[in-house]
């Protein structure tokens, strides 16, 4: 048997709770949040910290891209120095390369005139001796020694 009426179990009927205050019912916002029962949350806080939570990220990509570029510039600038200074050596290289030719010259040219001194010495030498025969020839009447 059935009855109407109603039993414990059917009339325990647990509602949802809704809140009592919708969101904005007070134009202050902290009294309302108090009101409704929920923390303060300032919009313009938050925002605020998105804003410096973007800005460190931004700031560290830039010092990344920052020291990429530093890198790049100082691995240019040794290359075109290492070229520089290749040239240079290059150049000094010619430069010694040209002193030992001019050497080589100077020290043949002073070879040739010691023989050519010698020869002349050497044939003045032998002009001298033909000519102390020729004058010993010519003065008979001298003593020989």
């Amino acid at each position: 048997m059935k009855s109407s009426l109603p039993t414990a179990k059917d009339s325990v009927v647990v509602p949802e709770e809704s809140p009592a205050l919708p969101e904005g019912f007070f134009d202050d916002p902290q009294v309302d949040a108090r009101m409704r029962k929920v923390e303060y949350v300032d919009k313009m806080e938050v925002a605020w910290d998105q804003f410096t939570r973007e800005m460190k990220q931004e700031a560290n990509v830039s010092e990344k891209l920052e020291a990429i570029d530093d890198n790049e510039r100082d691995v240019e600038r040794e290359i075109i120095e290492t070229d520089e200074l290749i040239s240079r050596w290059q150049k000094i290289e010619q430069m010694h390369d040209i002193k030992d030719s001019r050497f080589k010259v100077v020290k043949e040219g002073i070879k040739n005139s010691k023989k050519q001194t010698k020869n002349e010495i050497d044939n003045e030498d032998d002009d001298e001796e033909l000519e102390k025969e020729l004058q010993s020839m010519y003065n008979w009447r001298q003593k020989r020694s």
